[in-house]
């Protein structure tokens, strides 16, 4: 009797740490950690912009309704170079009318560098136009060598311009040095729900100054890993002076080449151009340095040309790619392994002609198109990890991530709003469709096509391609590196080191008593 009562103790014990170790993962920190500075109200997150260095954490839903034009916190010139935990709490209300026309970055942040923004919904209405171009998202404009995971957007983003336009649900622009010595700087674990739409003329007869328009980012040189987008995406330009002016529009992103695996869109997705228009479930036009990989598309997907302002125009969309750029011809089979990327493992619903819209890529293996019916059934789904990664939604009929059915799960946390702020000066900061402009530099005369090696400027340029012939290969599989996710080991695995600690004490003791 004392043998079994031991054994119910022991698991009662087991269960109950493994319980308070569930409990600290899915509910907000109470109490502000070492070296954090509390954010409890409005002012207390515009004050971040006093001490963009510091590392802050939110102990509430914040609102902004008090702010009719929210100032994006840091600048390309002074950006965020802190950190940011949303703790699991929220941000509503964000609302931005107007930017500055020398600092055109529009977001809860403007311009972060070597930073990170985690754990946070925002909810907000960027609505604005500018002369000079305009880079928006509704988490930052821009993010430099920085990690934005685990955050949600929702609302509208409408942009309009006469220049280059950056426009992303999370962020507008992208960009990891490619000697940064930080592996793991991208977007991890995001999700858009706004809508997005973006037009105007570009006046330019320079490459580059393009509308970038995506789910989760505009113009991308870093990795995107476990995103999602339910937004609408909507670009039309028209080309003005300028001869080689894109409208580039995607589910997941608008121009990359960085990597980008296990994504999915279930927004539609369209370009209208005047010049060349491509529009892509999973990206628009996609420079082939990086692999995409086991992503899918249920979006409905549309590219044209109206308007033409010259005999040479080309719109094309794609269910994963709408234009898949070749730097070069491969020679043979082995050089294009050698230096392409690859399309691995990607789906897209049969309701769009094609996977992509202009350019196979080099290397592509395993693309299809599936039904409907086929997208509800698991089995359908080759090389997606359903143990860790993946889940199906029967209510959807697609796979989703298991982090956003953990999200949809817990409880929201309380909106109860603490009477006490921080002691810190406050600065007030200065009084639906996004516009986003680029950076005012001087006009760019020679283009760039390796977003992820530019360490000043962004890069906007894209070569026009003619469409090429070359026929994928399909018998060779590429190479794979690590993830690079980042490893966020938490409380729960320090705890269950513990739990094991206590069950091999506990196993001793029935063995010295003779159980």
């Amino acid at each position: 009797m004392k043998k079994f009562l031991a054994i119910i103790l022991t698991f009662v014990l087991c269960f109950g740490v493994l319980s308070v170790a569930l409990a600290a993962e899915d509910e907000p920190v109470t109490a502000v950690p070492d070296g954090y500075i509390g954010i409890y109200t409005a002012k207390d997150l515009d004050n971040i912009r006093n001490n963009l260095s510091g590392k802050y954490i939110l102990m509430n839903n914040i609102d902004l309704s008090s702010y009719e034009n929210w100032a994006p916190i840091g600048s390309y010139e002074a950006p965020f170079t802190g950190e940011f935990d949303g703790n699991s709490y929220s941000v509503s209300n964000l609302s931005i009318s107007e930017i500055n026309g020398s600092n055109p970055s529009a977001g809860l942040f403007g311009t972060v560098t070597d930073s990170k923004i985690e754990d946070v919904d925002i909810e907000g209405n960027i609505n604005v136009a500018n002369e000079n171009g305009i880079r928006a998202g509704l988490i930052c404009g821009e993010a430099y060598n920085s990690v934005i995971s685990r955050c949600v957007t929702k609302g509208v983003i409408n942009a309009s311009t006469n220049s280059g336009v950056w426009v992303g649900g999370i962020t507008g622009y992208l960009s990891t040095e490619s000697d940064s010595e930080e592996k793991s700087c991208g977007i991890y674990k995001c999700q858009n729900n706004a809508d997005i739409t973006v037009n105007g003329t570009c006046n330019y007869k320079v490459y580059g100054l393009n509308y970038f328009v995506g789910g989760i980012v505009g113009l991308s040189g870093g990795a995107i890993s476990e995103c999602s987008n339910y937004g609408n995406i909507s670009a039309t330009g028209k080309s003005g002076s300028s001869e080689y002016f894109y409208t580039i529009s995607g589910g997941i992103c608008g121009n990359s080449d960085g990597e980008i695996n296990n994504c999915y869109n279930a927004g539609d997705v369209s370009a209208t151009g005047a010049v060349y228009a491509f529009a892509g479930g999973i990206i628009g036009h996609w420079y082939q340095f990086s692999d995409i990989s086991n992503c899918h598309n249920i979006g409905e997907v549309k590219a044209e040309v109206k308007d033409a302002v010259d005999e040479f125009t080309f719109a094309g969309a794609g269910g994963i790619i709408g234009e898949a750029e070749l730097i070069f011809e491969p020679c043979s089979e082995e050089a294009a392994i050698s230096d392409y990327a690859a399309v691995k493992n990607c789906y897209y619903l049969d309701i769009i002609d094609k996977a992509y819209g202009d350019v196979v890529p080099a290397i592509s293996i395993n693309v299809k198109a599936l039904s409907a019916d086929e997208f509800a059934v698991q089995s359908s789904f080759e090389g997606f990890d359903f143990n860790s990664i993946w889940a199906m939604d029967e209510n959807k009929g697609y796979p989703v991530f298991k982090w956003e059915c953990e999200e949809e799960e817990s409880s929201e946390p309380s909106t109860d709003e603490p009477t006490t702020a921080t002691t810190e000066p406050v600065t007030e900061p200065t009084t639906s469709e996004v516009v986003t402009t680029a950076k005012p530099t001087e006009p760019v005369t020679n283009p760039v096509t390796v977003p992820s090696t530019v360490t000043t400027q962004p890069i906007t340029e894209i070569k026009p391609t003619v469409p090429s012939t070359t026929q994928p290969i399909t018998e060779t599989e590429p190479s794979t590196e690590p993830s690079t996710e980042p490893d966020d080991i938490g409380v729960l695995a320090w705890l269950m080191n513990v739990i094991k600690t206590i069950v091999d004490f506990i196993v001793r003791i029935f063995v010295m008593l003779g159980c």
